[in-house]
């Protein structure tokens, strides 16, 4: 009877943390063997925790351990980690209080009620959880965090302060069952609220990506009324260049080399999105007085989702724009090379800067004035490279930037 006992509490607490480490693993990525087995101890700690009414002792340990090891264990931002963390941890702990409170089941039922739980709640995660690697900006990370604290101050100050409640009626324990109900059901709406955020964020890349192809197929209507035009016009441009003497000839090819016509290129490659991406940035390099040095060898359309493409190359234009047009016209050049061989995808872009000695990855952030609203530039790009099992480095020596990074082709996209 006591080795039955002792198999069902270890398969009990087993199970519950090996099933809350999955449903951490759905909202946040863990990607190396010692970090799992770090974040599941975190997990099996935070799920078979007994928590009662004014117990500091057990209550505040377990809740920073969890999210230490949220936070080591885990990828992500520190307010994306702490964020989720919190989350979690307050619904865990709202259900565990209840049970030991409230339910007072100790035995077989346990096991039972508790795998229904958090069993339920890694079925519902992993249903109406975000994509893999997804990524707010700070601001929303904060928002959220504000929203979190209720549920675990809720929780927070049951526990601890809830002693005054022992030795009542249960008619009297109705206020402190009720706060723990709508601590554990506020994780549904938490969920919600970061999956619509991440959904309305994607409708407004994708909202981007459709402006830059409006703007790129206008270019081409552009141009080709340009061709057009041109063509009509020869025959007395031909006629002008058979009148002119010699010396005033070379100035008007000059003047008609000029022309958008032929000095603007629309077609870089065979991806219809990198072709817009590439035209609409040049138009604003044209502008600044910046020199675009561009060679892309993208014999097919890159198998990456429209967003990404956007992102990658939007945002390495964009800050390589903003760092050339601090400096003097005469060193404003940017470079970029492309490439997709051998089931690879491959960019490397350089420009000047205005930076001196060396600089690491994490020291680089937008000097516009509202930070809040700028600077996800580098963070977009990463979190195309870290979806797709690729890798990035960037670098920054005696004014010159460069940026490199690669992502592999699946089989399929070779």
């Amino acid at each position: 009877m006591e080795i039955e006992r002792f198999l069902l509490s270890l398969l009990s607490t087993v199970l519950s943390g090996f099933l809350l480490e999955r449903v951490v693993e759905c909202l946040l990525e863990c990607r190396s063997c010692p970090k799992k087995i770090l974040l599941l101890f975190g997990c099996w700690l935070q799920a078979n925790m007994v928590i009662y009414f004014q117990d500091w002792i057990n209550f505040i340990p377990t809740i920073f351990a969890f999210l230490i090891c949220v936070l080591v264990a885990c990828e992500g931002s520190v307010l994306k980690k702490l964020t989720i963390g919190l989350m979690v941890a307050s619904t865990v702990f709202s259900f565990n209080s209840l049970n030991d409170n409230f339910i007072g089941f100790h035995d077989w039922r346990v096991v039972l009620f508790k795998m229904l739980f958090l069993g339920a709640m890694f079925l519902g995660v992993r249903q109406f959880a975000p994509e893999r690697g997804y990524e707010l900006s700070a601001r929303m990370w904060r928002l959220l965090l504000l929203l979190t604290v209720t549920p675990i101050g809720i929780v927070s100050s049951v526990v601890l302060l809830g002693k005054r409640y022992w030795g009542m009626e249960d008619g009297e324990k109705l206020l402190p069952l009720v706060l723990l109900l709508l601590a554990l059901f506020s994780f549904i709406g938490l969920l919600w609220t970061v999956t619509v955020l991440i959904g309305q964020q994607r409708l407004e890349w994708e909202n981007t990506v459709a402006k830059i192809n409006q703007n790129y197929y206008e270019s081409i209507e552009r141009q080709n009324f340009e061709i057009r035009r041109l063509k009509h016009d020869m025959a007395n441009h031909l006629t002008a260049l058979a009148a002119l003497p010699g010396e005033q000839k070379d100035g008007y090819i000059q003047e008609l080399l000029k022309k958008p016509v032929f000095t603007h290129t629309l077609r870089y490659c065979q991806d219809p999105v990198v072709n817009a991406v590439l035209s609409m940035k040049e138009s604003v390099m044209e502008q600044k007085g910046i020199q675009f040095q561009v060679k892309v060898d993208i014999p097919a359309k890159l198998p990456f989702e429209k967003v990404e493409i956007c992102a990658i190359f939007g945002n390495v234009l964009d800050n390589a724009i903003e760092a050339c047009d601090k400096l003097s016209e005469e060193r404003r050049k940017i470079c970029l090379e492309a490439r997709m061989r051998r089931g690879i995808f491959a960019l490397n872009i350089s420009n000047p800067c205005s930076c001196l000695g060396v600089k690491k990855q994490e020291e680089f952030e937008t000097t516009k004035k509202n930070k809040e609203l700028h600077g996800f530039g580098l963070k977009s790009i990463q979190e195309v490279v870290r979806n797709n099992q690729g890798n990035m480095e960037i670098s920054a020596k005696d004014g010159q930037f460069s940026l490199f990074l690669y992502l592999p082709l699946s089989k399929e996209q070779k």
